[in-house]
This record gives C-alpha cells, sequence and structure tokens, in this order.
C-alpha cells in the first residue's frame, strides 16, 4: 500500500529496519556461490536471500523481518545461526535469480532487476529456463528494446504461442498450467509439477492476448460470456507423445479469467504395476478386479491420483479380456478399445442414467469417473446392476469415511454392504531425487518424529537435497500409496450392522487392514520419500487412542496472532506431545478491524498449503490442521473467528466436528468448502450446524470477502 501510495521503495525499507530492529542487505557481493549456502526450495519458499556468513552467522535478506518464524525455520534448514537483514521484495527476487538462475541454465544480471519499477510484492519465482521468447533474429525486427528479464519477449505469432506454453510444461513434466491474471493486463503462468504449484514466469500484455486467442481457437472454447465458465479441449504433439489438453476458464471478481490447463501425456497411463502400490497392495487390488461383480470404490480427495489409478485399471480390466465402459466428466484422455461416456456430450442427463445404458451389454465392467450420487447408488443396489463389476471414485479421505458417505448415499446398509467389493483409498507421495538424496540420520530428526521411527529399521532412510535434476526441490516424481480392503466379513457385518467409522476402522484393522499411514511408512523405511512428506499428506496414527497431539500452544498463538514475541515449534505436523492446556476463557478474543484468526482444516497438504498461502496473502491469520480431531482440540483452545474444514476429514467426519464446535455457550463459526455442486448435501451441511457452504474452486478474491462477511455477521 505504501508503494502504491508513491513512497519509494527505499523510504519503505528504512521504516521496515526500524520496526524489525535490523540492518538493510548488502547485495555487493551476490554470486552463485552463496546457492550453497541455503538450498533453492528453501529460498523460494520463504523468499529469503543468503548473503554470506559474517561472525560465525549466516545473513539472510528477507522482505519479512518480524516473521517469529523465519529465523528459526532458516537457522535449522541451514543447521547454523541466523541474521535477518531487511530488502525489497524486488531485490529479492532479483538477487535469487542472480544466486539460483543456474539451476535453470541461465543467471540473469541483477541490475536489470533494481531498474524496473517497484511493485507489490511479487508471487512468482524469477523467469528463468522458461520462455516464451522468440528467436533473437525476429525480436531484433521488431524492437530495438533489449526484453526484460523479468518479462519474456513476445511470441512470433497465435499460431504457435499456445505450442510454445504446452512444450514449456511439457519439459518440466507438469500436470497442469495455470495462467492468473497478473497486472498491467499480463498473466502470471504456474506449472503443477509433482502436485506442487510452481510460479514459472509472466508474459506480458500484448503476447497474453494472442495466448489466449490461440487456446480459444485451438480448444474451441467458444466466445467469453462475463461471468460464465468456459471448457474446451485440444492435443498438442510432444517429445514424448500425444498430450491430451483440457482448458477451462474461471471468471473472476474483476471481470478477467483465470484459465486452467490440464494435461494428460500418453506417457503418463501407467498400469497397475506402474503406479507405486507395494506387492501386496497390488495383488489385492488385481483380486478384487477379478471378481465378476460387485462394488468398488477408488477413494482420495482432489490430487490424489484417482483418475490416473481409473486409468490403470481399466487398461488392466481390457488386458484381462473384460468388455469396459467408462462414464466420466470429462474424459480427460481418450482409450482404445473402451466405450467411453462425457456426460455432457452423451444423451444421458445423469450418471445414474449413463450407468443404466451401459450395464446393458452382459459382462460388461463399468468405470464411473463422475461423482457417484443416490440414484446411481440406488441403480447398482438392484439385482441388474450387482450383477457387474463397477468400479467408482468417492472424493473421501480413507476406507471408513468412504464407508460412512456410502451410508448416507445408500440408506440400506444391508444392501450396500452385499454389493461392496473392497474400497481402495490412496495418496500420492514424492519420490526423493535419485541424483542427490541423502542418508537421514535418526539423530537430526526432531524428537517427536523419532518417536515415530522407534523400533523400526532405518537403515535406508534418505532426505531431500536438491539439485538441477529435481529443480532443487529434493523430490522427482510421484507415487501412489494405499489402503486396500477387501469387504471381508467381519467388515461387512460391521457396515450392515451400523458400525460407526471408528467401529469399522477397528474391525478392518484387527483383521489386517494396512492403513495410509503403515503403506507409506514402509516407502519411509525403503528410502523410497521422506518421513517430512509423509507427515505433510498423512496424519501420524494416535498413539493413546484418545484425544490428538497438540503442538506448543505458544507455537499455535504466534502463528493465529503474528506475535514476534513468540518463538513457534514445529508448525505443521502437530505431532508434539500434549502441551498445557490453555483455558477457553483466556483464548484471544477478535479484534475488531484486525486481521481474522482462521483455522484451515484440509488433509491434503498441497490444497491445504496452497489455500493458506492466499488466505495469509489476503490479509488473514492462519493455522492449519490435517483431521478433524486436532481442528476440535486447537478450535476450542484457541477459539479462531472461522473455522474453515473440507467435507471429507479423517479421524472425525465433518457432522461430529461441526457438533463438537456448536456446543458451549459460544459455539464457533464453522464454513464448510466443497468442490461438490449438490443442494441436498449444502442443506445437510447448514442442519447439521454450519454456517455457510462455499465451493471449493471459488476465487480467492470472492471467498476472502464471503469469510469476512460471515464473521462480522457472527459478531453482531
Amino acid at each position: 500500500m505504501l508503494l502504491n501510495a508513491g513512497i519509494s521503495e527505499q523510504e519503505v525499507l528504512r521504516l521496515a529496519c526500524d520496526a524489525a530492529g535490523c540492518e538493510p542487505a548488502d547485495f555487493k557481493r551476490l554470486s552463485p556461490a552463496l546457492g550453497g549456502l541455503l538450498p533453492h526450495n528453501i529460498a523460494m519458499k520463504h523468499r529469503v536471500v543468503p548473503l554470506g556468513v559474517h561472525d560465525g552467522a549466516l545473513s539472510v535478506a528477507t522482505s519479512n523481518p518480524r516473521s517469529p518464524a523465519l529465523e528459526r525455520e532458516l537457522a535449522f534448514a541451514s543447521k547454523q545461526r541466523v541474521r535477518l537483514h531487511a530488502a525489497s521484495p524486488s531485490d529479492i527476487l532479483g538477487a535469487q535469480a542472480v544466486i539460483y538462475g543456474a539451476a535453470y541454465g541461465t543467471a540473469p544480471d541483477f541490475n536489470a532487476f533494481r531498474t524496473q519499477a517497484p511493485v507489490a510484492p511479487p508471487r512468482p519465482a524469477p523467469v528463468a529456463r522458461l520462455s516464451l521468447a522468440m528467436p533473437a533474429e525476429t525480436r531484433a525486427t521488431e524492437s530495438s528494446a533489449p526484453p526484460s528479464a523479468a518479462v519474456p519477449a513476445e511470441p512470433s505469432a497465435a499460431a504457435d504461442v499456445s505450442d510454445r506454453l504446452f512444450a514449456a510444461a511439457s519439459a518440466e513434466h507438469a500436470s497442469a498450467v495455470m495462467l492468473e491474471p497478473a497486472s498491467e493486463n499480463g498473466l502470471l503462468v504456474r506449472l503443477r509439477i509433482d502436485g506442487t504449484l510452481n510460479d514459472r514466469f509472466r508474459i506480458a500484455a500484448e503476447p497474453a492476448v494472442r495466448l489466449m486467442q490461440s487456446l480459444e481457437m485451438r480448444a474451441n472454447l467458444g466466445p467469453r460470456t462475463v461471468g460464465q465458465p468456459r471448457q474446451g479441449r485440444t492435443t498438442f504433439q510432444s517429445a514424448g507423445g500425444l498430450v491430451a489438453v483440457r482448458v477451462s476458464t474461471a471468471p473472476l471478481r474483476d471481470g478477467r479469467e483465470r484459465t486452467v490447463i490440464r494435461l494428460f501425456a500418453a506417457a503418463s497411463l501407467l498400469n497397475v504395476s506402474e503406479l507405486g502400490y507395494s506387492s501386496s497392495e497390488q495383488h489385492r487390488l488385481r483380486q478384487l478386479l477379478g471378481l465378476p461383480a460387485g462394488l468398488l470404490v477408488v477413494a482420495g480427495p482432489a490430487g490424489s491420483g484417482t483418475t490416473t489409478t481409473l486409468y490403470a485399471v481399466a487398461r488392466e480390466l481390457r488386458t484381462a479380456g473384460r468388455t469396459v465402459s467408462t462414464v466420466e466428466e470429462p474424459i480427460d484422455y481418450p482409450l482404445d478399445q473402451l466405450a467411453q461416456v462425457q456426460l455432457s456430450e452423451s444423451p444421458h442427463a445423469t450418471v445414474a442414467a449413463a450407468a443404466r445404458a451401459a450395464l446393458v451389454v452382459q459382462g460388461t465392467a463399468l468405470i464411473i469417473g463422475a461423482p457417484l450420487d443416490a440414484p446411481t447408488m440406488e441403480h447398482l443396489g438392484t439385482p441388474g446392476g450387482r450383477a457387474h463389476l463397477v468400479i467408482a471414485s468417492l472424493g473421501t479421505s480413507d476406507m471408513p469415511s468412504t464407508l460412512s458417505r456410502l451410508s448416507e448415499l445408500h440408506e440400506d446398509r444391508a444392501r450396500l454392504a452385499e454389493m461392496l467389493v473392497g474400497v481402495v483409498a490412496q495418496r500420492l507421495l514424492r519420490r526423493l531425487c535419485t541424483a542427490c538424496a541423502a542418508p537421514q540420520l535418526v539423530s537430526e530428526l526432531p524428537e517427536q518424529q523419532q518417536q515415530l521411527l522407534f523400533g523400526l529399521p532405518m537403515a535406508k532412510l534418505h532426505r531431500p537435497v536438491g539439485c538441477a535434476t529435481c529443480r532443487n526441490t529434493g523430490y522427482n516424481g510421484r507415487m501412489a500409496i494405499a489402503e486396500v480392503v477387501p469387504m471381508i466379513p467381519p467388515v461387512r457385518a460391521a457396515l450392515a450392522g451400523g458400525a460407526t467409522q471408528a467401529e469399522l476402522a477397528h474391525a478392518a484393522r484387527e483383521n489386517g487392514m494396512t492403513t495410509l499411514w503403515d503403506s507409506g511408512m514402509s516407502r519411509v523405511l525403503d528410502g523410497l520419500t521422506s518421513l517430512s512428506e509423509l507427515l505433510d499428506t498423512v496424519a501420524p496414527p494416535v498413539e493413546d487412542g484418545g484425544a490428538a497431539p497438540q503442538e506448543d500452544i505458544d507455537a499455535l498463538l504466534a502463528q493465529l496472532l503474528g506475535s514476534p514475541h513468540m518463538q513457534p515449534g514445529a508448525a505443521s505436523q502437530a505431532t508434539s506431545p500434549a502441551a498445557t492446556p490453555v483455558a477457553p476463557a483466556t483464548a484471544p478474543e477478535a479484534v475488531p478491524g484486525g486481521p481474522l484468526r482462521v483455522l484451515l482444516v484440509d488433509d491434503d497438504a498441497a490444497a491445504r498449503r496452497a489455500l493458506a498461502h492466499d488466505l495469509a496473502e489476503a490479509g488473514f491469520r492462519v493455522l492449519q490442521v490435517a483431521d478433524g480431531t486436532a481442528a476440535v482440540s486447537f478450535a476450542k483452545r484457541l477459539r479462531p473467528d472461522i473455522v474453515l474444514t473440507e467435507v471429507a476429514i479423517p479421524r472425525l467426519d465433518v457432522i461430529a466436528m461441526l457438533g463438537a464446535l456448536a456446543s458451549g455457550d459460544a459455539p464457533l463459526t464453522v464454513v464448510v468448502h466443497t468442490a461438490q455442486d449438490d443442494e441436498a448435501l449444502r442443506s445437510w451441511l447448514r442442519e447439521a450446524g454450519a454456517r455457510d457452504v462455499l465451493q471449493r474452486d471459488m476465487p480467492t478474491v470472492a471467498l476472502a470477502e464471503r469469510l469476512r462477511e460471515i464473521a462480522r455477521a457472527a459478531l453482531t
């Protein structure tokens, strides 16, 4: 705001130094050699720059020197004392390009960044290897001015600018490209790589217009209508083979559009043996696929790889000689020898109608890639539906929550237990980069993580390091972990008898179920991934079977209130022993006009971190937890202004969580966000105690404004 008001960057920097009691950063000795002092992924995550070691401490430049957690986290990452220095966001961006540009094959001149006009704190990482620039000889004929290091030069023609974007994304093995409106009518290009969004480069206004024209023409998006989303599809021939491309746009509040491009390469079509499942998990899955009839559910939240698994299952069934049909919305990739039905282009208006038509042929195996609903479950429960093998996806988190959701869609539990043959719940973990992974010394891990490994074979433990091969992330590619649960008699009887989620989980574990945590821990012990990656994705088991483990209360208060005087502990895993509870009477109250405090509940680590980042940029104080039990525990002690939760959460389902948070003299404000556009679900959640139900894909600006309205209404 100060910059936009016309105050110079140097004056703002002086104010920041006075407020934080630190010195301004000295960028006179920047060189790529400084990159060895702090890993590239850590520098990009915290938006900092190493300046060298002085007087036994690592000097680090940051535009947020008052952050209570930054110094501690950087000291842990660098294994030495850290001294913070203040710098402007644009200087941080330019210095990162100088130090880490070699990781992308270039090293931009720092002076090129220093000469740019001051802007608000930028989100993207420095422009590096990726570019939509024209060949040098073409640029020379069109403009005498050299292209900016931060804004790539203009593409030569609309006909090939989209090809260049697709080629850049394919070279990075990206599964999706997000084009977000940026300042001066340009575009910010973000790539989803191994499940994580990475800011890559900006496109100036004029080439951005040509790019969108090219996408509209190639994907047949149709004319733009204010406030209406658009969808289309096309293909692209990459070096690795054919890539199916799906383009969708979402209108934003300011009248512009966010564009999401999904890439599904032929090379990414996997077999069951290539998903990353262990040999025992593959064996149990193939046993379930060998059954002549019944309902098999593949469960997992968005981004957990269920679509890839469904395509692998389709290929497995086709190889086995089965007749396979699919019902999808939309079709991600066309497959040979399969009858694929896309709902939006078929004469069938509902999933149930499409399933009924597909199951006319005797012996057909049906794969449903669209959301299950009550009418579809009702048809699958009929004698005609039970005569076929049906594999369907569901956006639930684990086996117990899947059975609970199926019970809501089909109230006759006895019939549900009869037709259900199994549940496969899965997540995706990033694989450690084999080029740079280093042995993990157990003594270097936090005490709580050491306790998780106690008594286990730890000879193969490895940790991420970062190199050019993995773009300095320490990880390269992903693999699936899964709990594959056949409906054995004890579990079937528990489901038919109306057992709770906890009772269903107990029955499955007592009869040999391998949980998601067990599956992930086996990959950690084999050195395929790191313990931190597993903890980011799956909540660890609760030892005492009661209250969830908690972090240090001071750390949580610091994260919610932004107090510079509190030193937080390990902030995101909630694995430390229980701390002394803070009585609800002493919990912080909302400060009128101050930042709203949001407790974000979601077990999808990547989606949770992305939403927390966006909310923090919108001015909220955000605390993240991964399951319902932890959410209730933290919410009652810290009393945030809003609890924002996903529908499918582990350990404590959303209905039980709503009941727990609605009790007492001062019930908490709970908002549920979901990707399902189901009015019945919305009504059901509101009756259970949710203050409001919001769409998961709501633009951040609209979400922030709605949360503020809800908080204001709650205060009055």
